[in-house]
């Protein structure tokens, strides 16, 4: 069961948006809901490919609304990178379940040029972290 703060008319929001295959970016959203029908955080797109890792952050706005009691639409988007002055591109549109926990998205950037992902998977679950406990496999050898 989500917690009560979910469905609050304001609160902070975060979601981890994977897309299948290989090389595919990690999008984890930092949003903040206003009673208005508004949001605003941030973006982060984890790019891997092969022996390198890169992080781009967005700052995002956007709205979301009810869809027939069936879910809601979210539509964001961005001018420019949070950490710096370049004009890129994010946006993003994704469909969520009325409890704000799982959802599917399509969203677009531009690092180099500009990338499309369709039908990612997003949930809210997905983002929070699990911490492994390090297990000591040493060996006595007497």
């Amino acid at each position: 069961m989500l917690s009560p703060t979910v469905h609050t008319t304001t609160g902070s929001l975060n979601f981890r948006i994977l897309s299948e295959g290989l090389f595919q970016p990690v999008l984890q959203l930092s949003l903040t809901k206003s009673g208005n029908g508004c949001l605003s955080g941030t973006a982060t797109l984890i790019l891997k490919e092969l022996g390198r890792e890169s992080n781009l952050s967005f700052k995002i706005h956007g709205n979301y609304k009810t869809l027939h009691s069936s879910g809601i639409l979210i539509n964001l988007k961005a001018d420019t990178f949070a950490d710096k002055d370049n004009d890129e591109l994010f946006s993003l549109e994704m469909e969520m379940n009325k409890e704000w926990s799982t959802g599917i998205a399509n969203y677009q950037y531009q690092a180099k040029s500009v990338k499309i992902i369709r039908n990612a998977t997003v949930s809210s679950v997905l983002f929070i972290r699990t911490e492994f406990k390090a297990q000591d496999y040493s060996f006595s050898f007497h």
